[in-house]
């Protein structure tokens, strides 16, 4: 199957669109750069203008990192150059080396297409993505999907964006549905925010952006963290997801202490406390928000959880009403820090 032509693929059950078109210049990139040239800029502008690649680069990846990572994945002639990313510990010679294993594995990926390509995974995870959204909103229609290849992961974007190795990984160990209901769910908060974010060169986006992280991913976490959390075959992962979730408590009391103080600091100094705020919540606020989002699911309930499903500041304001009357020993923040990120919903929300 690995000279089959992609592109998108429409259901005949559904009105859900599937869109492949960047697999197929994927390869040929590969094929160009696995026998030491370098492709022409028709051939990269044909990868990087379809759906799942121009939304990717534009919001995250450059263009030149991606390019990069697939020459040090399998071009003979920056071989050294990838060694010697190696041997100085760069973090990001995980992307390098995902571009290999794909490569390497590209027959598997082809086959797996046909097994993927089948409505049935979309409309699942669809049904169990909505178990986790408010009952008087229930999103109309279907997400679009974009099967590329960048890492192991996967995004909530629109389109919503899974690498397709990484979707093979889940199908075969369990967990493929639940993958794509997480991303799907954030694809659906994306479409109801209920703040603005301010201007990307101003402190208060990053301490925005990580409440944001810490809400979105809280919820989307109750989606598919109890079944990854149970599956043997994330063993390692899991090891990490519950170091972190052990240490919340403590991340929570620091972040506590770093809202309090900010809106105090003068401005040249909010910017080191912005990210400071960020580093309080490790693994992009995973474990922080499935701790906050889960404490409420069971001390109160799931419309408790799901309520004002696009505004973080909400989402801390009723963890933090919660565990101060709950009878379990629960971080609570200060007034301070409440006060603090009730000024972020005054100055960024859209007051309703």
């Amino acid at each position: 199957m690995a000279g089959m032509m992609l592109s998108c693929k429409r259901s005949e059950t559904t009105d859900y669109q599937f869109d492949f078109s960047g697999i197929e210049p994927f390869w040929e990139l590969m094929d160009t750069l696995a026998a030491n040239q370098e492709p022409s800029n028709a051939l990269w502008n044909s990868l990087f203008a379809t759906p799942g690649y121009k939304t990717l680069t534009d919001i995250e990846f450059p263009i030149s990192y991606i390019k990069s990572y697939m020459r040090h994945g399998v071009m003979p002639s920056v071989q050294p150059s990838y060694q010697e990313w190696v041997s100085k510990g760069y973090w990001d010679t995980v992307f390098p080396y995902h571009m290999r294993q794909v490569y390497q594995h590209r027959d598997e990926i082809m086959e797996f297409v046909g097994v993927i390509d089948d409505p049935a995974f979309i409309e699942n995870a669809i049904d169990l993505a909505k178990t986790y959204w408010p009952n008087q909103d229930i999103p109309e229609g279907f997400p679009p999907i974009s099967f590329l290849f960048f890492s192991m992961d996967a995004r909530g974007y629109d389109p919503v964006i899974l690498d397709l190795f990484y979707a093979l990984d889940k199908y075969r160990k369990g967990g493929l549905v639940e993958l794509i209901a997480h991303e799907i769910h954030h694809f659906y908060r994306n479409t109801v925010l209920d703040f603005e974010y301010p201007s990307e060169d101003h402190p208060d986006f990053v301490v925005v952006h990580t409440l944001n992280q810490v809400h979105l991913e809280g919820m989307a976490d109750q989606i598919d963290k109890v079944h990854s959390l149970a599956n043997p075959y994330y063993a390692r992962m899991n090891e990490r997801y519950h170091r972190n979730l052990k240490g919340t408590p403590n991340d929570m009391r620091r972040l506590d202490s770093l809202l309090a103080i900010y809106p105090h600091l003068p401005d040249s100094a909010k910017a080191k406390t912005a990210e400071q705020i960020a580093n309080s919540t490790p693994n992009s606020g995973h474990p922080m928000g499935y701790s906050m989002a889960y404490s409420m699911l069971k001390e109160k309930s799931l419309d408790y959880v799901l309520k004002n499903v696009g505004n973080p500041f909400r989402f801390f304001i009723r963890y933090n009403d919660m565990a101060i009357h709950s009878e379990l020993e629960l971080p609570v923040f200060s007034n301070e820090a409440i006060k603090t990120i009730r000024g972020f919903e005054i100055k960024y929300g859209k007051m309703k």
